[in-house]
Formats: structure tokens, sequence, C-alpha cells
């Protein structure tokens, strides 16, 4: 029997980490899927079962070590029990089913984790009380003691969004309920949120909400 050889594809799992760091099953099935098809190439059987046990494998440490050198997120009972069910794959329709298994439980633990995740939950309470104030991604990262790169690639991660747009729609959502229940002026609302001027907020508060702080006001009242 011909030795098993490893090829890159053994060891680069970038592109579907990156996948599932933006739990998106469908991109990660469909990385996974291309990455490994070289494998059914091998003609003898025993080989093509080591080989897609040690894809497995390997993609299932991959995962592991990427989320927890990117983020600072363990996962290692997901790991573990990952780690198991690779061993069992027998065929090509178990491979592709345990792949999906993986995949699937690490965007579960990492969703699980994520939301919870206490740097995201201290610089959203910092966000909260400065909102009247600029904000920068570096000032908020100073201010709970993380790197502002680290930050901001955990930011997306756990929220689904940059931090600027996280930001921008926090200082949108207060405005919104403070021209509800507050007979502040537009000028004075666009100062507590945090806008540069009163122009500006009725620019993208109109872009957000489809009508113009006033109009959204007077709706409120009337409704």
């Amino acid at each position: 029997m011909k030795p098993f050889e490893p090829r890159e594809v053994f060891y680069n799992f970038k592109d579907l980490c990156y996948a599932v760091l933006r739990k998106d099953m469908q991109t990660a099935m469909s990385v996974f899927t291309a990455q490994s098809k070289g494998l059914f190439c091998i003609q003898d059987q025993k080989e093509k079962v080591c080989a897609m046990r040690v894809f497995l494998t390997s993609m299932n440490r991959g995962i592991y070590n990427y989320i927890l050198f990117a983020l600072d997120i363990s996962l290692h009972d997901c790991c573990s029990e990952n780690g198991i069910i690779a061993h069992g794959c027998q065929t090509q329709e178990q491979f592709y089913k345990t792949a999906e298994q993986m995949i699937s439980s690490y965007c579960r633990q990492f969703e699980c984790a994520s939301a919870c995740n206490p740097h995201i939950a201290k610089a959203k309470e910092y966000i909260e009380q400065n909102l009247d104030a600029e904000l920068s991604l570096k000032q908020v990262a100073v201010s709970i003691h993380v790197n502002p790169s680290y930050l901001s690639e955990l930011f997306t991660c756990c929220t689904g969004k940059r931090f600027s747009v996280y930001v921008r729609e926090r200082r949108l959502e207060r405005a919104a309920g403070l021209l509800l229940s507050s007979r502040k002026t537009i000028q004075d609302i666009s100062q507590i949120c945090g806008f540069s001027s009163s122009a500006y907020f009725s620019t993208v508060f109109t872009k957000w909400a489809g009508v113009s702080p006033r109009q959204y006001r007077t709706r409120g009242w009337i409704a």
C-alpha cells in the first residue's frame, strides 16, 4: 500500500475557520467540500479512510486553535467531542455528515461563548455610558485593557457588526427613544447622542429610520 502523504489541505483551514467565526454554515460547508474533494481520488479504501479521519482530526484542531489564538476563547469540550466522532468515519457519506456535525457544533458553541464574552460586555457598557462623547475603537479598547485589533475582530464576531456600525446604531436607537419620550429639541438630542451637529444627525437618522427626526417624533406622538 502506498504510504499516506499529507498535503496543505490537511493543515490550512483558514477560510473554513473564518466562516465558523461568522457562524456561516453554508460557506463553511462549501469550503470544506472544495478542500476535501481530492481525498476521493485515493483508490485504496484503507488509505482513503485514513485520509478522511486525518482530515477531520486536522480540521477539528485547526478550528479550535484558530478560535483560541484569534479570540482567546477555548472550546476544549467541543474539540474533545469532535475528536472522538472523527475517528468513527468509515465512508464518504459519513465523512460529510461528520464534518457538518463538527462544524455546526463549533458554530453553536462559539455563538454561546461569544454572547457572554466579558470583553464585549465591558465594551458595550462603556459605549452606553459614553454615547454623548466621541467614541473610538482605540479609546474603548484602552478603557477595557485589550488590544484594539483584537477588540475589533472580537466585536464583529460576537455582535455581527463592526464597532463603528454598532456605535452608530446605539446612538440612533437612543435618539429615537428620546424623540418619543421627551420634548428635548432635536439639537439637544443630537448632542446627547454624540452627533457632531443636528444637520448630520438629521441626515443619518433619516437614512436609518426612513423619516426625519421631526416626522418620527410627530408620528410617534400621534400613534
